[in-house]
């Protein structure tokens, strides 16, 4: 169990939560404290939260995190997953355990998977060298996309 000092300001600093992925709110309440400022893993893509915006590393895999912002009153939290975000990564995860390949615009952030019987995963498996059951992906940008589509014209 984790423990925070409370703030001289905001006392237990109570907010509300939202599933990091789609936004529906959660019957989850955090409560801050002192721990004010927002920071994103690099690493495994989680937020955490310190007292100062000094460099601070993420609690679960100790990678560096990235400044995000400091958190408002009332502003409702993106920290865990909901239960259908979480049944549809893990069936993500099986499709790419068989032979997928995950997808990534870096532009809008949207995600997904190709499934193992396309010709583009298999064509990435075999230029990443990586086989089955370890993950691979691609990260694309929207300027990727239409050169690609006026490639395949």
């Amino acid at each position: 169990m984790a423990y925070t000092a409370l703030s001289k300001k905001e006392g237990l600093n109570a907010h509300l939560t939202v599933c990091k992925i789609c936004g529906t709110t959660l019957p989850e309440i955090v409560f801050l404290g002192n721990e004010k400022f927002v920071w994103l893993c690099n690493q495994c893509n989680i937020y955490f939260f310190s007292r100062s915006k000094k460099p601070a590393k993420c609690p679960e895999c100790n990678s560096p995190g990235k400044f995000m912002r400091k958190a408002r009153q009332c502003e409702k939290l993106p920290i865990w997953t909901c239960d259908k975000c979480k049944e549809e990564e893990e069936q993500i995860a099986r499709i790419v355990s068989e032979g997928g390949v995950y997808w990534k615009c870096k532009d809008c952030g949207s995600r997904g998977v190709i499934k193992a019987d396309a010709n583009y995963a298999k064509t990435v498996r075999a230029y990443l060298k990586i086989e089955p059951p370890d993950p691979c992906g691609v990260e694309f940008t929207k300027e990727d996309c239409i050169a690609n589509c006026k490639n395949d014209n």
